[in-house]
């Protein structure tokens, strides 16, 4: 036994295993499924069965916020590190304090034009 969608008006409305023979589903498309993903209230169209239930792939404007939310996160990370970093040099570096201090901002200036960067190439890639 096989299975086969049952299909009216271009939407299965039963499953069923069936050996294909015999005309017993007159005024219905059945559709062999046995290496197919399909069920009850799917549509059928232009040859493909399509599941009304699927969640949306996400739009060009959902991806960018969502990479921009990730960039954001990482970000601002990064900058939480080193500013207990240039903290911490000012509490325990003594002699070192001025130098480590000029490095860790020296870090944060390439940090902001990476994220820079990143916001410049987001935008691009999404069109604005």
């Amino acid at each position: 036994m096989n299975r086969y969608a049952i299909i009216s008006d271009g939407v299965v409305v039963n499953i069923v295993s069936w050996d294909g023979n015999g005309d017993i589903f007159s005024g219905y498309e059945t559709i062999n499924i046995d290496d197919v993903k399909a069920g009850i209230g799917w549509m059928y169209i232009d040859g493909k069965f399509e599941d009304p239930d699927a969640p949306t792939p996400p739009n060009d404007s959902d991806l960018y916020e969502q990479e921009l939310t990730a960039i954001n996160e990482k970000y601002e990370k990064d900058k939480s590190v080193l500013a207990s970093a240039y903290l911490n040099a000012g509490l325990f570096d003594g002699e070192q304090e001025q130098q480590k201090k000029s490095d860790i901002y020296q870090r944060l200036l390439e940090l902001n034009a990476g994220y820079d960067q990143q916001i410049i190439e987001l935008d691009e890639k999404y069109g604005g």
